[in-house]
């Protein structure tokens, strides 16, 4: 009896021997790691020794499992057993700063998880949100904010239990040896090894992560968990990812797992490099529609650019022959519609065969003032014309800017005495408004103040000429009444 006993313990001793042989191990690279592995999905040993999860394709899900169970907890005792881990990722998105959807380190019943889903599923999940193994554990790190699963942001860690609703999450970050925090970003292609440690007996989860071979002493996550109901007698321990209408290719360079104290940090100069990004096959499709788009574009901007080439040449004024004996004689739109207050109803003289007429003060126009007809005359000039010519111009032009019809002469006669077979008027009627009993009135007699309509006045001041000893004079009608001014 005692022999037989003695044989049994000693069978259970070779028994948990060999059991914790399993229980340990470390890959730096993953070259001749095949026959320890499961892999699934889009999963492949890469040409540089990493594990490629996913490439930059979208809505495909890779995995990769150790190939022995695990045991987390003892015989006959419902307690998991502590454990620590540590793995260094590399996520390169197909797009700078846009990639998904993120990788997991994850502990399921079974390494086969066929029927889960990608995209923000992460190869977990099937549509019904219910993991395909039933009870699993798993840390996240996610670069999509999928609202399903209420993500605090598009760049976080997160503790799944049984959920991709993260028990608890936070940004992605790390801290340097004095305890300052740094950001992280997970999808940048950097190389970044993570630590998750479960002390069985605090029951507490602690989840490190960091861009160095260092591991910190500030945990990034720390959450206070019993695992024992989730996880079963024997489980798997490995990677899933996933990538969904953005994708990014998922790396695993190397890892470490033990059962029996803390798991090694691992040296990232040991590591294989992140391999380069597949090229990709370029689509006659896709190549033809850019071309296209490109030629399209192209055309529409020479289009635009004749357009207004044309526009403006249209707008452009043009200088008849006459005009360059005498120098332009016009105004430009701009000018027009500032002298006429942005062509107001108020400054509307009339309409007729030719469109509506405005009346208008031009900015040098106070110039008249002074009396001088020469004042009047275009500068550019040169005083190089018929004085005559001048005033009969001036004289039709107070007549055509008449407020009341009436007064203004016709076209026709205008034209009459421009050929000069109508003498030039002498007598420029006033506007319509002013009579003999308005206060504007200019009769002396009236007491009237002229003051206000000294523009129009002064403006009808003729210079007579060089040879006459009277300056000029200018008569005016107001309401039947006479005024004559001579000097």
């Amino acid at each position: 009896m005692e022999t037989f006993v003695f044989l049994w313990l000693l069978l259970m001793f070779f028994t948990h021997l060999a059991s914790s042989l399993t229980q340990d191990f470390s890959f730096i690279g993953f070259k001749k790691a095949t026959p320890n592995l499961i892999m699934s999905g889009v999963t492949e040993i890469a040409n540089t020794g990493a594990i490629r999860l996913t490439t930059d394709t979208s809505r495909v899900i890779g995995h990769a499992f150790y190939s022995l169970p695990i045991r987390f907890k003892p015989t006959g005792i419902n307690r998991a057993l502590s454990f620590s881990t540590t793995f260094v990722i590399a996520m390169v998105p197909e797009y700078v700063t846009l990639g998904g959807h993120g990788l997991a380190f994850s502990i399921t019943p079974s390494p086969n998880l066929q029927g889960s889903l990608s995209s923000q599923y992460l190869g977990l999940l099937n549509s019904s949100r219910a993991n395909i193994s039933s009870n699993f554990f798993a840390v996240e790190f996610d670069t999509v904010k999928d609202l399903e699963f209420e993500d605090i942001n598009d760049n976080h860690v997160g503790i799944d239990i049984n959920s991709l609703e993260s028990s608890i999450s936070t940004p992605a970050a790390y801290f340097l040896p004095n305890s300052t925090k740094k950001e992280l970003f997970l999808d940048s292609g950097r190389v970044i090894q993570a630590w998750i440690d479960y002390d069985s007996d605090k029951k507490r989860l602690d989840v490190k992560i960091s861009p160095l071979s260092e591991k910190p002493k500030l945990s990034l996550l720390s959450y206070n968990v019993d695992l024992s109901p989730v996880f079963g007698d024997e489980m798997y321990v490995g990677f899933s990812a996933s990538t969904g209408l953005l994708a990014s290719s998922h790396y695993i360079l190397g890892w470490n797992f033990n059962m029996s104290g803390e798991a090694l940090s691992l040296s990232l100069p040991s590591l294989p490099r992140v391999p380069r990004p597949l090229k990709k096959k370029k689509s006659p499709g896709l190549i033809l529609g850019v071309s296209l788009s490109c030629s399209l574009l192209i055309i529409a901007v020479i289009a635009v650019a004749v357009m207004f080439g044309i526009k403006k040449a249209k707008d452009e004024d043009r200088v008849e022959e006459w005009e360059l004996d005498f120098g332009p004689h016009r105004f430009s739109y701009r000018e027009l519609k500032k002298a006429t207050n942005g062509f107001g109803d108020k400054e509307l003289l009339g309409s007729g065969g030719f469109g509506k007429v405005y009346k208008g003060k031009l900015p040098d126009s106070e110039e008249w003032q002074s009396g001088d007809i020469r004042d009047v005359v275009d500068r550019r000039l040169n005083g190089e014309y018929d004085e005559d010519e001048v005033v009969m111009v001036i004289k039709l032009g107070l007549l055509c800017s008449n407020n009341s019809p009436e007064v203004r002469p016709t076209m026709r006669q205008v034209v009459m005495y421009l050929e000069k077979q109508f003498p030039s008027p002498e007598v420029v009627p006033a506007p319509d408004f002013l009579d003999a009993n308005d206060s504007m009135c200019l009769d002396d007699a009236s007491g009237g103040n002229a003051g206000e309509f000294e523009d129009f006045v002064d403006s009808a001041r003729f210079y007579s000429g060089p040879n006459q000893t009277s300056t000029s004079s200018s008569i005016f009608s107001f309401a039947g009444k006479t005024k004559t001014d001579g000097r």
